[in-house]
């Protein structure tokens, strides 16, 4: 909440806050060669234990966002292998808000 505040009372009006974040990782069951199908996906926690990424959810940055007068202005997801045989993925989440 206090990153949100301190964004919000530094932003001149009708300025953009660009967050991103991790919302998603998993892997495939096997190395895609076509579009897959969602059985072959499996949704896991797949960086190291000592790798302290935090995966945020979605609507609970858009609620605080809107709490602190903030509007959603745009949303956007990239999904990345990162891996060397494109098993295991992150899908990186992008939300701008308008003050």
């Amino acid at each position: 909440l206090k990153h949100f505040q301190d964004v919000f009372n530094n932003l001149i009006k009708n300025g953009l806050f660009l967050f991103s974040f991790i919302e998603a990782e998993f892997v495939l069951k096997k190395t895609p060669k076509k579009i897959i199908n969602s059985k072959e996906i499996i949704f896991k926690k797949v960086t190291k234990a000592d790798n302290k990424i935090r995966i945020l959810k979605r609507k609970n940055l858009i609620e605080l966002a809107l709490k602190m007068n903030f509007k959603l202005f745009g949303d956007k997801v990239i999904i990345e292998s990162f891996d060397n045989f494109s098993k295991k993925y992150k899908a990186h989440r992008y939300l701008a808000f308008k003050k």
